[in-house]
């Protein structure tokens, strides 16, 4: 019986990180989520309260700021 063969650290293997690291995908979603939450929820809040005009401003502003996180 033959046992497995260990790779050689010099090699192109590559360990993984834990389970407690997040990667940038992770981020990617967090940020996704979040802006699909939090865009309806300011345009909501905005025509209840203001103006169109101000509203629509923000909401384009706070498009940018996500898209400014999300490809840093």
């Amino acid at each position: 019986m033959r046992s497995a063969q260990v790779p050689d650290p010099e090699s192109e293997f590559i360990a993984r990180g834990g389970p407690g690291e997040r990667g940038a995908k992770s981020r990617d979603m967090v940020l996704i989520v979040a802006s699909c939450v939090v865009v309806p929820l300011a345009i909501a809040y905005g025509f209840g309260v203001g103006s169109e005009l101000h509203i629509a401003a923000a909401v384009v502003g706070l498009i940018f700021v996500i898209l400014t996180l999300a490809y840093p």
